[in-house]
């Protein structure tokens, strides 16, 4: 390995933990807010509460891949679960709150915002999950 090797690698070491530390203070500090907003919360806070919470844990996997730990197999298994599956949560709960804001704007009043709550979470924490293990 030469000395460039060593500093590229060194580069995207910094390049990767850099960012993560701070979407991982942004994804808390967001999570924080929505908790901290007095009750009632909205069905759309709620999806941005979840997004929060696993773009959260997305970040969390990012610092754990610029770990070294001495059973690398393990952490390997666990890192790749929870980005699969908080990657995929991001993904519904984003979809879910287009279609939420697309259903009260279109719909109105007669739409139930709790059940649709709800079937959307159930639904992509379900597919997720389901994602994440395979």
């Amino acid at each position: 390995m030469t000395s460039t090797d060593d500093s590229s690698h060194s580069l995207f070491y910094w390049c990767n933990l850099i960012p993560s530390i701070i979407s991982t203070i942004a994804s808390f500090w967001m999570s924080y807010r929505c908790l901290k907003t007095p009750a009632p919360r909205s069905t759309a806070l709620k999806l941005i509460l979840a997004i929060g919470i696993s773009d959260l844990l997305y970040s969390i996997c990012n610092l754990m891949s610029s770990l070294n730990f001495e059973s690398q197999d393990v952490l390997c298994k666990i890192e790749g679960f929870l980005r699969e599956f908080s990657a995929m949560l991001t993904i519904f709960f984003s979809t879910a709150t287009a279609i939420l804001c697309y259903l009260d704007t279109t719909i109105g009043a007669s739409f139930q915002q709790r059940g649709f709550f709800r079937k959307s979470f159930l639904i992509s924490f379900s597919i997720s999950l389901f994602l994440g293990i395979r």
